[in-house]
């Protein structure tokens, strides 16, 4: 099995060389799909000798699907730039890669990530683990979804789907402090509140504030975010401020 690895970037200057020198010991290309970075991204896939396409971005799912169908080998890991390879991992995908005929042993690999949330490893939260495909056969499955992209697989085709569990960590550096977070809320929240107002939908306040409070309690409680420490209340707090961000904007997008 050869493996072509789909890095999609944009401003990840400070991120994306740890990303590629990760990979590059199982790849057998490394292709990135840079959205408009404005940063030294460019350069640095100059420097480090990998294949880059520029495209502008217009949504994560159609960024990984035109890299996928860019790339030379059939197999795909797909990656995003704040996501590193552990050596475990590695040394398992290097396995994999040696399997003949690969087809009839799995259909996909899932990757346990593991999130590095403001210099702490989060073990709970409902962040860990975190199984994610991520290297598939790319006439096999696409990427959907526009807020939170998701691998579909052409399951009338491959019935039963078979998924090999992968051994090693995908290390995921998310979120480098709390104005980054505060960002990452706004946005997913314009997002899903575009989404709902397309619809037609409407959300009650009460309804609303009851969300929030049960989002922070699941998260801090009921999945042991309090054993994260104050990175588990931040990730519980935030997440809360999500639900009341959605509200927020989708009333400014109705009485705009």
């Amino acid at each position: 099995m050869q493996i072509s690895v789909v890095i999609i970037a944009q401003n990840e200057a400070h991120r994306l060389p740890r990303c590629i020198a990760a990979a590059k010991p199982i790849a057998n290309e490394i292709l990135i799909i840079d959205g408009g970075s404005t940063d030294n991204t460019i350069q640095i896939c100059h420097n480090l000798n990998v294949r880059l396409l520029q495209r502008p971005f217009d949504g994560f799912s159609t960024q990984k699907n035109y890299g996928n169908s860019c790339a030379t080998h059939d197999w795909i890991l797909s990656l995003d730039a704040d996501e590193v390879l552990s050596p475990e991992l590695q040394s398992e995908i290097a396995k994999l890669k040696q399997i003949a005929n690969f087809d009839t042993f799995a259909h996909a690999v899932s990757l346990n990530r593991l999130t590095n949330y403001c210099g702490h490893w989060i073990k709970h939260s409902g962040w860990f683990p975190d199984v994610k495909i991520r290297l598939f056969n790319r006439h096999q499955a696409e990427w959907q979804g526009l807020i939170h992209e998701k691998l579909v697989f052409n399951t009338q085709q491959y019935t039963p789907l078979k998924i090999h569990a992968c051994k090693g960590l995908l290390y995921h550096y998310s979120i480098e402090n709390k104005k980054m977070h505060q960002q990452r809320i706004e946005h997913y929240a314009k997002l899903k509140a575009e989404k709902l107002h397309t619809k037609g939908q409407s959300l009650n306040g009460f309804i609303v504030f009851l969300k929030a409070v049960f989002r922070f309690f699941k998260h801090f409680v009921l999945q042991l975010g309090f054993l994260d420490g104050w990175a588990g209340f931040q990730i519980a707090l935030f997440s809360a401020k999500a639900v009341l961000l959605t509200h927020t904007y989708l009333k400014s997008l109705q009485r705009s």
